[in-house]
């Protein structure tokens, strides 16, 4: 009998990226294909190499399609005859309310090997980043949990005198049939005005919480679209206290990065982890050069630029006693921590992070009649080069690599400014110039990492609001608030 792939059955988790277990970012790492559900926050694919094939499967909670689940099995069976690491991501966990269990036994029918990866529930997860605890000494001692639909939509199944007995109860699936599941719990002897809670989105950053009794959350919820949670009890009465996602910095706001996408992760990253939306759309892309550096020892000085220069000039050293001798300057803090991950220090970074910081720091050593390598980008700056020369140096310069306009992402550039970015980010002026060539017009508000990303912008009339003082990335996230 042929030999089959595994297939995962991972939890995804409530929507936070930062929320996936480590188990399952490593499996997605590795998965040669990605079945992913409609909860299951599309940025997790970021985690996956350029190889995976991502297939998304749907499964709304108002998705009628009553073959749906069935197609999906079929699905999964055919990746796993094909492919060896299947990937089946579902919103939080697959075995509360996400019907992996029904997945698991079609498996396991099948002789298809699996494993469960649990994600964390939206249960608990969800009213915590709406700043609702489930207990409190004060308010619960218990908690109980049910899905806004049964089966067949059959809410009769629910024993509805036992669940209002409880001291906090949780809704998931909440708001196709709001009215009716808080009726039930009032008709069932729960107090009316017993504080209650609707959370749309929970954990994203367009999370939206609407706080107000069991009575009335239904007629004050009726505009907030699924996928929502429901929380009833005192314990809701502390949110007015304990809330703390929604009073990041940038919580709501939505921000356009535009640079190449190998170097977003991080800044992604950052700005996620203040509560920003980020809208993701590389408009560069680095393209190594055919180029060589011979005899690397013969020189006294190497001035590296970005990090970028970093990566592509260690892909030329094949023997690091090669730099033995050679000092290294370096311009910007994000260049300096790239070139620690080679295990070398910087000998000398300027306080001001542009080429006409790190002239005049030469110029205070008294760095002269040197001999200097810079490895660039084509079409690198000529100001560093001619004001070192001036210094009386020998200065040598290589293309390594050169940025070219990400065209295949207009398309996502136009729906992403559709959106209404409250920041557009440019951290680069070839980003600028590949924006100018998708767009021609945009009056949103503009935030340039360092002067001469700015002067770029202003040079195509676009209007720039914020200009980080250095060209350090956390200067420019702190210029946003």
């Amino acid at each position: 009998m042929k030999k089959t792939g595994t297939v995962y059955l991972v939890g995804a988790g409530p929507g936070d990226t930062s929320l996936l277990t480590l188990r399952g970012c490593e499996l997605l790492k590795k998965a040669d294909v990605v079945l992913y559900d409609y909860l299951a926050n599309p940025a997790l694919l970021n985690f996956t190499s350029e190889k995976c094939k991502k297939i998304y499967v749907g499964k709304k909670g108002s998705d009628k399609n009553p073959g749906l689940q069935e197609s999906i099995q079929d699905e999964l069976l055919a990746c796993a005859k094909k492919y060896k690491t299947v990937v089946r991501l579902k919103g939080g966990d697959s075995f509360i309310f996400g019907r992996g269990g029904e997945e698991a036994e079609f498996l396991k029918q099948n002789k298809i090997p699996f494993e469960i990866i649990p994600g964390v529930s939206s249960i608990s997860s969800v009213p915590a980043y709406a700043g609702i605890p489930l207990t409190h000494r004060d308010f619960a001692s218990n908690f109980c949990v049910l899905t806004g639909h049964c089966a067949d939509n059959n809410q009769k199944q629910i024993p509805w005198p036992h669940v209002a007995s409880f001291d906090t109860v949780v809704i998931l699936m909440a708001t196709a049939h709001l009215n009716e599941n808080l009726s039930h719990l009032m008709n069932a002897g729960k107090s009316p005005a017993t504080p209650a809670a609707l959370i749309s989105w929970g954990s994203y950053p367009h999370q939206k919480t609407v706080v107000s009794t069991l009575q009335h959350l239904a007629r004050d919820a009726a505009q907030i679209k699924p996928p929502a949670v429901v929380v009833v009890g005192e314990v809701v009465s502390l949110r007015d206290k304990l809330k703390w996602f929604e009073e990041k910095p940038l919580f709501g706001k939505k921000v356009l990065i535009t640079r190449a996408g190998h170097q977003n992760s991080q800044l992604a990253y950052k700005l996620s982890a203040l509560g920003a939306q980020v809208l993701d759309v590389p408009l560069i892309k680095v393209v190594p050069q055919k180029s060589k550096i011979k005899n690397i020892d013969r020189y006294d000085w190497l001035v590296l630029t970005s990090a970028n220069a970093v990566e592509h000039f260690f892909k030329h050293v094949h023997d690091a006693r090669d730099l033995a001798h050679v000092k290294i300057a370096v311009i910007g803090s994000a260049t300096a921590e790239t070139l620690k991950t080679y295990g070398l220090k910087a000998d000398l970074m300027p306080k001001k992070f542009v080429a006409e910081g790190l002239i005049d720091a030469f110029k205070k050593k008294r760095i002269n009649r040197k001999k200097i390598l810079i490895p660039r980008a084509q079409d690198g700056r000529e100001e560093l080069v001619e004001g070192l020369k001036a210094l009386k140096n020998k200065v040598d310069t290589v293309t390594l690599y050169k940025t070219l306009p990400e065209t295949k992402n207009k398309e996502a550039l136009l729906e992403a400014l559709n959106k209404n970015p409250d920041w557009t980010l440019f951290l680069s002026s070839s980003s600028v110039h590949a924006f100018y060539k998708m767009v021609s017009c945009y009056n949103g508000p503009i935030a340039c990492l360092g002067p001469v990303t700015a002067k770029t912008a202003r040079s195509y009339g676009l209007k720039v609001d914020v200009v980080a003082k250095d060209s350090v990335t956390d200067s420019l996230i702190k210029a946003l608030f």
